[in-house]
């Protein structure tokens, strides 16, 4: 179709995954020291950020959990939830779910192009953020793996 997607596929299907506090920037938005603290902290609450409408992965701030509640409902509403850290899974389900055919070899790759961060302040973004409780994602991905899990039983069961 002119829209970009395959027929009777939904354009919009959330992945969440337990990364989603590491988002992809640039050198100059984290050159480091507490330039990367900041941005670390922006991440808190990315996935619930961003399902809630309230913001986006690197903006500052948490959200409530009428938020949270919202970006759960989101979830599971949502016509298609894959986990990036069941890759397989998720291309399996999907198809599963909308194709009813296997799916070709090379759609169990991960080829989405990424900038990376150079490994001394990706590395001190990951110590940092692994001491925080990130209460709100936590929750979204434990909805969203809920979520998962069912569809998984019941399309490929």
């Amino acid at each position: 179709s002119d829209d970009g997607h395959r027929a009777g596929v939904p354009p919009i299907a959330f992945g969440l995954n337990t990364t989603s506090r590491v988002v992809h920037t640039t050198l100059s938005d984290a050159a480091a020291g507490s330039q990367s603290r900041a941005a670390a902290l922006g991440l808190l609450g990315c996935m619930a950020k961003m399902l809630s409408g309230i913001g986006l992965c690197g903006s500052v701030g948490m959200p409530t959990s009428a938020d949270v509640d919202t970006a759960a409902v989101r979830v599971q509403k949502a016509a298609f939830v894959g986990i990036t850290d069941a890759w397989n899974h998720t291309v399996l389900l999907f198809h599963a779910m909308y194709f009813r055919a296997p799916p070709a070899a090379d759609e169990f790759l991960i080829g989405r192009p990424s900038r990376t961060l150079p490994m001394a302040i990706a590395s001190e973004i990951a110590r940092f953020v692994q001491n925080i409780d990130d209460v709100a994602d936590t929750r979204v991905y434990s909805v969203a793996r809920q979520r998962f899990e069912r569809d998984i039983a019941y399309y490929l069961g």
